[in-house]
């Protein structure tokens, strides 16, 4: 994706709200912090306005500004452990009745990186 800032990379996720009430919820914006192995790599925000409809869900791009150097020394954990472990921390802003109510919204997870048949890291490689 785009270049950011100097040691800065730009990716772009696509992000699923969803809604499990019986009525629709307009979201006017979000603010998603991205975190690899325990350490936060960047964060994205999204001033989109978005309406989820009933029993509902919605997609929207959104462009993540992430630390090289952070995600470098993530990604070398996760290759040396041979797994990643991901959150997702997201500020979500909901229109209710003409006031904006943030929501915090955590999702987390574990990849297994052995799956891709990546090789194990060469033997007396550092520890980060």
């Amino acid at each position: 994706s785009d270049g950011g800032g100097m040691g800065e990379a730009a990716l772009t996720f696509i992000v699923r709200l969803q809604n499990a009430s019986p009525e629709p919820v307009t979201v006017s914006g979000a603010a998603h912090k991205i975190h690899l192995n325990g350490l936060y790599v960047g964060q994205g925000l999204s001033n989109v306005q978005a309406v989820i409809p009933r029993l509902g869900t919605v997609q929207q791009e959104v462009t993540v500004h992430l630390s090289t150097f952070r995600l470098a020394r993530a990604g070398y954990r996760a290759y040396r452990g041979q797994e990643v472990e991901y959150q997702i921390r997201s500020t979500v802003f909901v229109e209710e009745g003409g006031r904006t109510r943030r929501r915090t919204l955590v999702r987390e997870g574990r990849l297994d990186l052995g799956a891709l048949n990546l090789p194990p890291p060469p033997p007396g490689s550092p520890t980060p």
